[in-house]
């Protein structure tokens, strides 16, 4: 572009061949078009390619918090996914995932809260931190 001329990219779509983490990675971009005042005096490829990278997304795997009665068998321990990109879900990671306590059925009602830890899943395409609930 020629200092002075007034012209801009718009429109367009860029994509990467696929979604998962990685270096290198082809970008093509589609509906590329010239506007402003000048664009007359240029041309546009409507399509192009680059190379980028993808980066795993920070994933918090917290644990839930539970309550139980004394005597009775403890509840089912879960955890909330918090930064799941859209369309990803739990099952998009690998492994299984693990919640345990420290808690018994005959655990004593007073004192502190008993912590649940949970642990099992991995992905490239996340970089997973887990919260235990106190």
């Amino acid at each position: 572009m020629i200092s002075g001329d007034n012209i801009s990219y718009v429109g367009g779509t860029a994509t990467f061949a696929d979604k998962n983490v990685g270096t290198g990675k082809t970008v093509t971009a589609t509906g590329l078009s010239l506007s402003g005042t000048d664009a007359g005096n240029y041309t546009v490829n409507s399509t192009a390619t680059a190379l980028a990278d993808i980066t795993p997304a920070p994933l918090t795997i917290r644990a839930d918090n539970k309550s139980k009665i004394y005597g009775q068998a403890l509840p089912s321990l879960t955890a909330t996914y918090l930064g799941l990109v859209p369309g990803d879900t739990s099952s998009s990671l690998s492994g299984t995932l693990v919640c345990t306590t420290t808690a018994v059925v005959l655990s004593p009602v007073s004192g502190s809260p008993y912590p649940i830890t949970c642990s099992g899943q991995t992905s490239t395409n996340y970089n997973i931190t887990y919260t235990p609930e106190r």
